[in-house]
């Protein structure tokens, strides 16, 4: 899968396949319904394959990618119904992850007396004390901040394969920046 991922960014398909196209941004909508990582690669798809493409071409890629996003929840909804939408407020809500550069920042609060502890909060094990609610909310600013810079510096200065690039930096900086350090993007 991570590897039709990446040739959606690496490699346009030939002219004149465009259902080789559709198919991808397809399977990048697909996986982008079950991680992030995906759907921080699209705008760079995007922002490389649009360059060349018409207004009727770009309506149907992205809406091949809402299909292959919106499939899964179809299939899950005569199990879970709306439940399956519970990951947002999951992620919207929690806290910074212990291995979070965030976290590591604010650990040494504790050297001056700052009530600065670990608690383990709904699947996962989170720093609790004072500008911990504060820098979660920044860091979701500081990685859609870097997420964008990436994308501007790919757009003044595209070169093949420059999607890819930016794409990679742009993961690598968002989930740096993140208030859950996941390393498992970076596999």
């Amino acid at each position: 899968l991570r590897r039709m991922l990446w040739s959606v960014l690496r490699v346009a398909p030939p002219a004149g396949s465009s259902g080789a196209r559709s198919l991808s941004y397809g399977v990048l909508g697909l996986a982008a319904s079950f991680k992030v990582a995906p759907a921080l690669m699209l705008p760079f798809a995007l922002l490389h394959d649009w360059r060349d493409l018409g207004a009727g071409e770009r309506r149907r890629l992205a809406l091949w990618f809402a299909v292959g996003v919106i499939v899964p929840f179809i299939v899950l909804w005569p199990i879970a119904g709306s439940a399956s939408f519970g990951f947002l407020t999951y992620h919207v809500d929690r806290g910074l992850e212990i291995e979070s550069v965030w976290a590591t920042m604010l650990w040494p609060l504790r050297w001056v007396g700052q009530a600065v502890s670990a608690a383990h909060v709904e699947h996962s094990i989170e720093l609790i004390g004072p500008w911990t609610k504060a820098s979660a909310q920044l860091s979701v600013v500081a990685s859609v901040a870097a997420v964008g810079a990436c994308m501007a510096a790919e757009r003044a200065r595209p070169w093949p394969g420059a999607a890819v690039v930016a794409a990679t930096i742009g993961l690598a900086v968002f989930v740096s920046l993140s208030k859950g350090l996941s390393p498992q993007y970076f596999l």
